[in-house]
């Protein structure tokens, strides 16, 4: 299955076209985009993302026909958003379309560019943001002193020159800080943290980044992180210590533990202290927007609710899981923290599923049913299945399947 992918007999002129710095410069744009900060202006990053993108095709304006079907997908759900009863904001539909364009503007841009340059890009900028998360950590030990408060929409963070930031959303005794990175929040730092290690250990092994990669997700103590990150590992293992004979296989194990133990202590911490301890509450406010965005999707099972946050945060208001443990202080104006629940109540089931299979139908991140399996976890607790990064692979694999790939 592909989508972001290039044709071998593609002219090798367009090839030279693309800019590895111009690139990763792009996709770096498209994290902040997607979950960064809210210190980082959205309007003018996009547009930075959409130039981008247009000077590394070599300032061409062009479509790209294998790019038809989210072309298709995009116009039918721009049509539902018209036609749909309950009214139009346009301010949220021309804000959420734009992140769409960025999206697609992204998407060309690898799609026309050197094969498997998105998996380049990615192994040349995670690093980065790997020692960030774990330099933060020390930083936050040993010089929080040096470090001071910054209040963005409300929320408090602190930082040492927006390199190493952190912020505590409860009470807890723990001496290490949970990094934020360039992003709102630890869970959302912890998806491109796991891509890292995603591509470290994917198609070939790099254990020095691997190894670099998950002391990054430990360190954001995420317990959806830790969970992708075992479950990348649990595919690893198998086939690595089935091979070999009883001694090599014993080798194999003694090594693998050393790395997957922690992540499985980690794990299992986390479950508890999330389901059972001080931080219950964020166990309960998945809970009520899992069940809530349930039960709005059942009330508008076709034409969903379009974008507009105001009207889902009214239908909760009516249609809100009423046995949950959050307060009703709480659930005044709260937003849906689930991004697949959201693509279900926002477009409705019809056309939510080929997004949805979209983020199973990449060829450039192999193997694409476990890169699927990475996104769907994580955005099943971050509203970002709409924002530029992510949207490029579901709208990437509404494409048909590439002649580069037919037998992968």
């Amino acid at each position: 299955m592909a989508t972001i992918a290039t044709r071998p007999s593609q002219p090798a002129e367009r090839a030279t076209i693309s800019n590895p710095w111009v690139r990763r410069t792009a996709l770096m744009a498209s994290f902040l985009l997607s979950g960064g900060l809210l210190l980082f202006p959205r309007l003018p990053l996009l547009g930075f993302l959409v130039v981008l993108c247009f000077v590394d095709r070599g300032g061409r304006l062009t479509i790209n026909p294998r790019m038809t079907g989210a072309w298709v997908w995009l116009a039918a759900v721009a049509l539902l958003t018209l036609v749909r009863p309950g009214g139009v904001d346009v301010a949220a539909s021309a804000t959420r379309f734009a992140n769409f364009a960025g999206a697609m503007a992204l998407l060309r841009m690898y799609l026309e560019a050197p094969r498997d340059a998105l998996a380049a890009d990615l192994r040349a900028v995670l690093p980065w943001l790997s020692i960030q998360a774990v330099l933060t950590v020390v930083f936050g030990l040993f010089f929080s002193i040096l470090a001071f408060p910054l209040n963005i929409d409300g929320a408090t963070y602190t930082t040492f020159m927006l390199l190493f930031t952190w912020h505590e959303t409860i009470a807890t005794s723990s001496l290490l800080v949970r990094p934020d990175g360039f992003f709102f929040e630890p869970g959302v730092f912890q998806i491109f943290l796991n891509i890292h290690l995603f591509v470290s250990l994917f198609p070939r092994r790099d254990w020095r980044q691997a190894a670099l990669a998950t002391a990054a997700v430990l360190a954001t103590q995420s317990t959806t992180g830790l969970i992708i990150a075992l479950a990348q590992f649990a595919v690893v293992t198998w086939p690595v210590l089935s091979r070999g004979d009883a001694l090599q296989r014993s080798f194999k194990f003694i090594s693998m533990a050393i790395i997957v133990v922690p992540l499985v202590i980690a794990t299992a911490t986390n479950v508890e202290e999330k389901f059972f301890g001080a931080s219950r509450g964020s166990a309960w406010a998945r809970q009520y927007d899992l069940l809530t965005g349930i039960n709005i999707v059942s009330a508008y099972p076709l034409t969903g609710i379009g974008f507009d946050h105001a009207r889902y945060t009214a239908l909760a208001g009516q249609f809100g899981f009423s046995d949950t443990d959050l307060s009703p202080d709480s659930l005044d104006d709260r937003t849906s923290s689930n991004g697949l629940i959201q693509v279900l109540y926002s477009v409705g089931l019809l056309f939510a599923a080929p997004w949805l299979i979209g983020l199973f139908r990449n060829s450039t991140l192999r193997p694409a049913w476990l890169f699927g399996i990475l996104l769907t976890l994580a955005l099943n607790g971050e509203a970002l299945a709409f924002t530029p990064f992510f949207a490029m692979f579901a709208l990437g694999g509404m494409m048909r399947r590439p002649l580069a790939t037919q037998s992968t």
